[in-house]
């Protein structure tokens, strides 16, 4: 990969980084991704937007402006795998470009990426749009005589552009407010206050007859799904169901109990369960095909596996510290030792064919030992204990 000389401004370090606006405030992408975005562009060159080339980089000095993923991971607190899934969905979403390359000394090693964010590439999008938003304001204020004229004539086609993209951000409502509006205000213990009757009831009757009562959650446990739901990654919020399932909300708020010694909070819960069962196994299963039941996948995810006994272990990681967990390392050498053991015990014994003695010297292929015994002189096959039956019985007896 040819790796194209670049013009950069580094004379001094800035104290500040430029952050997409709208990535700022979208609560899908996940807050690890928006910790690494920052943290890269605390790397790149403010104006061309790419980190320093590496190409002639010494492996044993790399510079301190060289972001490698080991600084990247120290920059956001969380290990090298975490940024190697982060960088993943950045490079998804169309915001980053990573350079991979291997040394050109040695391909088996490969020297630090070098990352390019293509945030610019969306601002200059956006400036164009705005560019020419303002222009048709501008053209659309230039009345013709015979069509009016004054302020008012005059600020109507500006007003209507630009109060048009405002009420429609303003319209779209999240997921809680539509259920908050459908049931009405809630009474201090977070119910739903009776009512004597519905549309499509007659009166004295009820519309919810003949049906089950939809499960009913404080505000707190309405607010810990919501939180959880706005911190998928956007593969994992695209199985999530509309309103509130009741056996997904059970198992998220039993997986985010702090009165529980394997509580999580909900950046444990995705980053070291769910992110690692979804790139194991589940996102194959999405890719082959659409996912026939989302809620049961997502339950499937937040149960913690019992292997372990470290209660802050998921994944064969401590959650609390990101690093790999002690007892479940313990456990595989143990295992290891085990099945060594068992192979020992269960492999047969050598096989061996002692030759006659009056063959004795006349093998030639090099197949044939001689037998350890003091005075024996018996060529044989190989045996474990280098002894023929003969001399193995003498030592028993």
């Amino acid at each position: 990969m040819t790796i194209t000389p670049r013009v950069t401004r580094r004379g001094s370090r800035l104290d500040w980084v430029k952050f997409d606006f709208d990535l700022s405030r979208d609560g899908s992408v996940d807050p690890t991704d928006k910790a690494l975005y920052a943290a890269i562009a605390s790397f790149v060159d403010l104006e061309t937007r790419e980190s320093p080339e590496t190409v002639s980089v010494d492996l044993n000095a790399i510079p301190a402006d060289v972001p490698t993923r080991k600084r990247l991971a120290a920059c956001i607190g969380r290990s090298v795998d975490t940024v190697d899934r982060a960088t993943k969905r950045l490079e998804d979403r169309g915001l980053l470009r990573v350079h991979r390359q291997p040394d050109p000394n040695n391909p088996k090693v490969m020297l630090p990426s070098e990352y390019e964010l293509l945030d610019h590439e969306l601002w200059d999008q956006r400036a164009a749009e705005r560019a020419a938003a303002r222009e048709a304001r501008r053209q659309g204020s230039a009345v013709s005589p015979g069509q009016g004229g004054g302020r008012m004539g005059a600020a109507t086609p500006g007003r209507a552009v630009a109060a048009t993209p405002g009420r429609t951000d303003a319209a779209v409502k999240d997921e809680r407010e539509v259920e908050e509006e459908k049931g009405g205000e809630k009474t201090p213990d977070g119910r739903r206050p009776a009512t004597s009757g519905s549309r499509g009831s007659s009166a004295g009757g009820s519309a919810a007859s003949g049906k089950s009562k939809p499960p009913s959650y404080t505000s707190d446990q309405r607010d810990r799904y919501n939180t959880f739901v706005a911190a998928l990654p956007a593969p994992l919020k695209a199985l999530v169901p509309n309103g509130l399932p009741k056996p997904l909300v059970d198992a998220v708020l039993a997986a985010t109990d702090h009165n529980s010694s394997e509580g999580r909070t909900v950046e444990q819960l995705v980053e070291f369960r769910l992110l690692p069962k979804w790139d194991k196994h589940y996102s194959r299963r999405d890719q082959a095909g659409p996912i026939e039941k989302p809620v049961g996948v997502l339950v499937a995810m937040l149960r913690r596996d019992q292997e372990c006994q470290d209660p802050r272990c998921d994944e064969r990681t401590n959650v609390d510290t990101g690093l790999p967990c002690i007892s479940c390392e313990q456990r595989a050498v143990d295992r290891r030792a085990e099945r060594a053991q068992e192979a020992v015990q269960e492999a047969p014994a050598t096989s061996w064919v002692p030759v006659p003695r009056d063959e004795v010297g006349k093998a030639s292929d090099g197949r044939y030992v001689q037998c350890q015994g003091p005075t024996c002189t018996l060529k044989m096959l190989p045996t474990p204990d280098g002894l023929c039956r003969e001399c193995r019985e003498d030592v028993m007896v």
